[in-house]
């Protein structure tokens, strides 16, 4: 069921389990409160405030602002995240947060591909992907053999050093 086209195309309606989705053509994107995020438009996040207790609430929810891919990189639209030990050490202060609080968790995210950064290839809008948390330089020889998480460089991981997945949406490298 979908409604006539907006001013960029996108025809509104619902996947087949009943998603508010926009269609174009053969793509098929997830809405967020009806709509496409715009620029400057908000989303829902998980941050971590401070490491402490979890009966001292160092996670809150936030309204917070929906990042554009630079290159290389996409917009995931989240529809799943784990909660994994690492989630969990950092509520009780026994895993060392390595980017700025207050920080948005999750790096074991999976969505939907909803905008391509200038020069990605090999991913198309509306493609279902899993993140892989651990993110190698991807040039050293551990990272050549497909083990990231012993690349020689250190590795990066969303939820940790950058912005994760318990959001709507995560911009992925």
């Amino acid at each position: 069921r979908c409604r006539s086209p907006d001013d960029r195309g996108f025809h509104r309606g619902q996947d087949g389990r009943g998603v508010a989705v926009a269609l174009q053509g053969r793509r098929q994107l997830p809405l967020v409160n009806g709509l496409l995020p715009a620029k400057g438009a908000m989303m829902l996040a998980v941050r971590l405030s401070k490491p402490a207790p979890i009966e001292h609430l160092p996670l809150a929810s936030a309204q917070i602002v929906v990042a554009a891919p630079g290159p290389g990189q996409i917009r995931l639209h989240v529809r799943a995240c784990g909660v994994c030990h690492t989630d969990l050490g950092f509520y009780y202060g026994g895993v060392r947060v390595k980017h700025a609080l207050p920080l948005t968790l999750g790096h074991e995210g999976a969505g939907v591909v909803d905008k391509l950064g200038p020069g990605v290839r090999g991913v198309e809008i509306g493609e279902s992907v899993l993140v892989y948390g651990p993110w190698g330089c991807g040039r050293c020889y551990p990272c050549s053999k497909g083990e990231e998480n012993d690349c020689d460089r250190g590795i990066r991981a969303p939820g940790i050093f950058t912005a994760g997945a318990m959001a709507d949406y995560m911009i992925v490298d």
